[in-house]
């Protein structure tokens, strides 16, 4: 199991958000953990670029 934060988004939903960014940008790195092999890495936090968060 992994988990992503998507960071700060321009959508409906958060109007304020007006300098977030594409909301399709998050969407792909939400593919991205969600499409690794089995023997990928589990137990990771990604930033919506891929790159590892800390816990």
């Amino acid at each position: 199991m992994n988990a992503l934060a998507p960071g700060l988004r321009a959508t409906d939903l958060n109007p304020r958000a007006a300098a977030g960014g594409d909301p399709a940008e998050a969407a792909r790195g939400a593919v991205r953990p969600a499409l690794l092999s089995d023997d990928g890495p589990t137990g990771a936090f990604f930033s919506w670029d891929g790159t590892p968060v800390p816990w």
